[in-house]
């Protein structure tokens, strides 16, 4: 009798373990994404969810197109594509692509040595009254190895923050008077005007070089 009663209570542990494992299967079988693909303007954000499933970690194959934080929230940055990259506690990763576009962002040139770069320009007031400037030739100076910069004669509307990272390619402004070029990408603890920013900076350090240039920007 009581082997009778161990077997039973033996076959009922293994039915109610068999019965959690295929509940787990079935759960992560059918764990997907909110949004395999999403197509968002820069300064927006969307949330990223695993229906079905548990994330683990999110993670973007490129920051500065787009970025995720813990929660799955994800903004766009500037103009381009990335992955976003979500892991489930059980190992198995998921993807999200991700297309950035740029909304009622100026669109600005600027041209050193012969090859023209397309930036683009926030949406503010520092940004559009240096759109007013333009057409505009500059011999800017070299500081750093990883900035050109420029004076101005008079002062232009200023907003600044303190921006933690710059980024290749960004276009600032420092104090009220200094139009900064930037062709690397490094921490600051600086505070600067966002002006702008160059779509695709991968050759800027390259064509800058590492002394004075002249930069010529225009909307055409």
């Amino acid at each position: 009798m009581k082997n009778s009663v161990k077997f039973k209570s033996v076959v009922l542990c293994f039915l109610t373990a068999l019965l959690i494992v295929s509940c787990d299967f079935s759960a992560s079988a059918k764990a997907r994404l909110n949004h395999k693909s999403k197509t968002i303007y820069t300064g927006k954000s969307f949330t990223l969810k695993l229906n079905g499933g548990k994330a683990k970690s999110f993670k973007s194959s490129k920051k500065s197109v787009a970025t995720v934080s813990s929660k799955g929230i994800v903004k766009g940055r500037k103009a381009g594509k990335a992955v976003i990259t979500v892991k489930a506690k059980n190992g198995k990763k998921y993807k999200c692509r991700v297309t950035v576009k740029s909304k009622g962002l100026s669109k600005m040139y600027v041209t050193v040595k012969g090859k023209k770069f397309t930036a683009r320009l926030y949406n503010n007031n520092s940004a559009k009254k240096l759109k007013k400037l333009l057409p505009m030739t500059l011999n800017m100076s070299e500081l750093n190895g990883n900035e050109k910069y420029y004076y101005f004669d008079k002062s232009l509307p200023a907003n600044e923050k303190a921006v933690s990272k710059i980024k290749c390619g960004d276009i600032m402004l420092y104090g009220d008077d200094c139009l900064v070029l930037f062709y690397k990408t490094f921490k600051t603890s600086y505070s600067y005007t966002k002006l702008g920013y160059i779509e695709n900076p991968s050759s800027l350090a390259k064509t800058v070089g590492n002394s004075k240039v002249r930069v010529k920007f225009t909307l055409k």
